[in-house]
């Protein structure tokens, strides 16, 4: 049978599993080539492990169309870049780049929110920050080493996002928050000793008083500073807010973790159906039904066969051997 459809067109029944980072996949298919591959290959390993494409008919259909989308990408960066195919012999240089590019995301979302700067772009960028980096799951043995501290940088991209979010729909200001830097330079002025008088010296060393009392002097005191207002004072301390609610602080952005880094699989070639031979002779009705059972019979096996090749690329033996077994059973026509 025939591929049909397009890679973007999600079925229903898997959008929820793979959608997002198909849609990732296409969103830098021509900027980043290596890593939209990535995603989908992440794509098509997840619906071969939940076993979507055995549930349900256009899944499995999909799966196809997603393989072979996989292959022609990794062709494609083979004959066109040789130097970045050669990632894809290089699990830790792979991880490694799927993770730098989720932090380069997470960076730009993280100085808009300590700069005050942040608007709906910025949930995007940190929802886009969360796709990515569940990709680098594809080499389990490079993601359980920095499993803690990617898990507290999807925690902190969750937490700011519904924060802008709801901010945002209820018509209030994003920015007036209270970020950890700022927290940070509140308590280093709150910190500081007045007028250079540390904590604890508080006694005087007084003189004596004098036996007589000299005539009273002139005295010429300073004019009091002038405070204008708008302006910072001479102390340099902050304004008062305009608001005194005051939110949950958020969870702390873990520092970035030292990246070292690649699992890829090789895609899956499609079969080519054998076309019986022809020797001029006229078929009866019986033998083309014959001939047209037993191609569907072969389609359905290499299909079968296809989605196994896949699970073992996938360590998936399980199911790569049920997979076979679906194909023994329609070739013998049990």
């Amino acid at each position: 049978m025939a591929e049909t459809g397009s890679v973007g067109e999600v079925p229903q029944a898997a959008q929820k599993v793979v959608g997002p980072f198909v849609r990732r996949a296409t969103e830098v298919h021509e900027v980043q080539p290596l890593v939209s591959y990535y995603c989908y290959l992440y794509a098509a390993q997840l619906i071969l492990e939940s076993q979507l494409h055995l549930q349900d008919e256009s899944v499995a259909e999909y799966i196809e169309v997603l393989l072979t989308q996989v292959e022609n990408d990794r062709k494609a960066i083979e004959e066109s870049a040789p130097a970045i195919a050669q990632l894809l012999k290089e699990k830790d240089k792979s991880f490694k780049l799927v993770l730098g590019f989720s932090m380069q995301i997470l960076n730009k979302a993280v100085k808009e929110i300590d700069s005050h700067l942040c608007t709906k772009r910025t949930v995007q960028s940190l929802m886009a920050f969360k796709d990515f980096v569940e990709v680098t799951k594809l080499w389990p043995e490079f993601y359980q080493t920095h499993e803690e501290e990617i898990a507290k940088q999807v925690k902190y991209a969750k937490y700011h996002s519904g924060r802008i979010l709801k901010a945002l729909k209820n018509g209030d200001d994003p920015n007036d928050f209270i970020t950890e830097s700022d927290e940070r330079e509140l308590e280093q002025l709150l910190d500081e000793p007045e007028n250079g008088v540390n904590e604890g010296e508080t006694e005087l060393d007084l003189p004596e008083p004098p036996a007589k009392l000299p005539e009273e002097p002139t005295i010429h005191l300073p004019t009091a500073p002038a405070l204008i207002k708008g302006q910072k004072n001479s102390l340099g301390l902050p304004t008062a807010p305009e608001s005194t609610q005051v939110e949950t602080p958020p969870p702390a952005l873990p520092e970035k973790p030292k990246v070292e880094v690649s699992r890829v699989d090789t895609p899956i070639k499609e079969s080519v159906k054998p076309v019986p031979p022809s020797n001029g002779t006229v078929l009866s009705k019986e033998q083309v039904e014959e001939i047209w059972k037993r191609d569907e019979v072969i389609s359905k096996a290499q299909k079968h066969a296809k989605f196994a090749i896949s699970s073992l690329n996938y360590n998936d033996v399980e199911n790569a051997i049920h997979e076979l077994q679906e194909a023994l059973k329609l070739l013998r026509g049990d």
